[in-house]
């Protein structure tokens, strides 16, 4: 028995709840795990950077049912992909990028999207199609004859960041619930060097190890949990202070200009 894992952009809404029904109805014996259901509507790159945050913290034997999924109702594909004794369930859209980019991955096409229901919506795959299927993986039924195998699963563009000498340009990729902006910045291109960093012509100074070293109240940047560069408030929302908009975040840029220390070459 594996278990499902789920991430949507369904909110608050009753679509979630519907997902377990589904699951449940077909084997209530499977477990849940909420991952969350606040993706930003339609943000397939969030929503892909979540996934690639969580699903390693799983272990094996899970199934990770993910729909966000603008495309509904189109010729855009569903698929299944295997990779390390876990199974990854949803719309061929790129929110899988971070699971096949280093390869060691089977991919499939669910190519009998009625067989679990003789009545599909073209506007909730989720539940007459995706659910269905991560219910019968999860439980042990058979499902192969509903896949095809494939060899081009829909890849994601992701915005890399900026690099000279002396600079590093990135952008914010998501906005987690504290307000904190996580950028496409990593720690190996600011580790070892003397940074300052602008973001809407505010300088915030050094990296920062804690919350607790700043202020409460000010902003500020560190290296978080997923070992991206975050911009900070202490006991605030960094969100809120530089009046950041959720569907204009390319606009915004992060500009570090970096030094290596004293006595030291650049890495």
């Amino acid at each position: 028995m594996s278990r499902i894992a789920l991430i949507t952009d369904f909110g608050d809404s009753h679509y979630a709840g519907i997902l377990k029904g589904v699951i449940s109805s077909i084997d209530p014996s499977i477990p849940t795990i909420d991952i969350t259901h606040h993706i930003s509507p339609q943000n397939i790159i969030e929503a892909a950077f979540i996934l690639k945050e969580a699903y390693p913290f799983f272990g094996t034997n899970t199934v990770f049912l993910t729909i966000v999924d603008p495309g509904v109702g189109s010729d855009r594909r569903g698929i299944l992909i295997k990779k390390g004794g876990n199974y990854f369930i949803g719309p061929d859209n790129g929110v899988f990028e971070f699971v096949i980019r280093d390869g060691d991955y089977e991919a499939y096409e669910i190519i009998k999207k009625d067989f679990f229901t003789s009545k599909i919506s073209n506007t909730f795959h989720g539940r007459d199609i995706f659910a269905p299927l991560a219910a019968f993986v999860a439980s042990g039924k058979e499902y192969r004859e509903v896949l095809s195998p494939i060899e081009d699963p829909t890849r994601l563009e992701i915005p890399q960041p900026e690099i000279t000498d002396r600079t590093i340009t990135g952008e914010i990729v998501y906005i987690d619930s504290f307000g904190n902006l996580i950028t496409n910045i990593p720690r190996t291109l600011v580790e070892g060097y003397n940074c300052s960093i602008k973001i809407k012509n505010r300088r915030l100074g050094r990296i920062r190890k804690t919350y607790s070293e700043v202020k409460g109240g000010l902003p500020s940047a560190l290296i978080g949990s997923s070992d991206m560069l975050e911009i900070m408030v202490s006991c605030g929302s960094a969100e809120k202070w530089f009046n950041i908009k959720r569907d204009r975040l390319k606009n915004y840029k992060i500009i570090i200009n970096r030094h290596p220390p004293k006595n030291s070459s650049p890495k």
